[in-house]
């Protein structure tokens, strides 16, 4: 599966995720700073939190070096990007906590992603 989206200094794309058994749409902005040492794929907003039947909690450090509790849960599944129904879910361990909604390392170690910045324009490839 090949997409393309928009890239004008953040690169969002919409997702659709199973978040045990509950569905959640949200625009996420793909953050290779969110790295895969967190042992997480996915931050979602704490209003997600509410979604799932089993939580926990993790303490999680921050990029600038703050450590925070955070609800988690360890199988979040990715459904869709962009409204492209993917060939498999991938299963993201998600934390939800405020802030913007991202998707980090651990999913872009799964794609191809290119970003050409002065057409503003990203590409991601997923097998």
């Amino acid at each position: 599966m090949e997409l393309s989206f928009s890239c004008d200094g953040k690169c969002p794309i919409s997702i659709e995720v199973d978040v045990q058994g509950q569905k959640y749409q949200s625009e996420v902005l793909i953050d290779t700073g969110f790295t895969a040492a967190t042992g997480y794929g996915l931050k979602l907003s704490s209003r997600a939190s509410l979604l799932p039947s089993s939580i926990g909690y993790d303490l999680v450090r921050l990029a600038d070096d703050r450590i925070i509790r955070s609800a988690a849960i360890p199988d979040a599944k990715l459904l869709r990007i962009n409204g492209n129904k993917l060939s498999r879910p991938i299963t993201l361990p998600t934390l939800f906590f405020n802030g913007p909604e991202v998707i980090g390392m651990l999913f872009v170690q799964l794609c191809e992603l290119s970003i050409d910045g002065p057409s503003k324009k990203g590409r991601l490839v997923l097998d």
